[in-house]
């Protein structure tokens, strides 16, 4: 596996995740769009790097935890050391519920990865 390392006092680089469950035409455009935005802000008010491709969110109706691609994107990102930060507006659209919080809070721990809310 090819871990990036970072250097005390060089800019994190962050991926952003944003999650809706209502369907509306607006798309990214709305909700989702919003969460991005307010990541986004932080990461700049915090000096984050944030890639274009580490901006991501998943839009998904219904309760069901499964098909979450953009999650799954996330995830590998992380397996893969492109991040030392996840920028979320809050924990509720990271995960659906309290299970699943702790095995994604437990996957980013061991990969050294913190998670950050946007406080919104």
């Amino acid at each position: 596996m090819n871990r990036r390392r970072y250097h005390p006092g060089a800019p994190k680089r962050a991926a952003l995740y944003a999650r809706s469950s209502h369907l509306k035409p607006q798309g990214v455009t709305g909700a989702l769009g919003e969460q991005l935005d307010r990541c986004v802000a932080y990461c700049l008010e915090h000096g984050y790097i944030v890639p274009q491709d580490q901006r991501l969110a998943s839009l998904q109706a219904g309760s069901a935890a499964s098909d979450r691609p953009a999650l799954a994107r996330l995830l590998e990102a992380i397996r893969q050391g492109g991040a030392a930060v996840v920028v979320v507006s809050g924990l509720d659209r990271l995960a659906r519920d309290r299970a699943q919080g702790v095995l994604l809070f437990e996957e980013f721990k061991a990969a050294g990865v913190s998670i950050t809310t946007t406080g919104s």
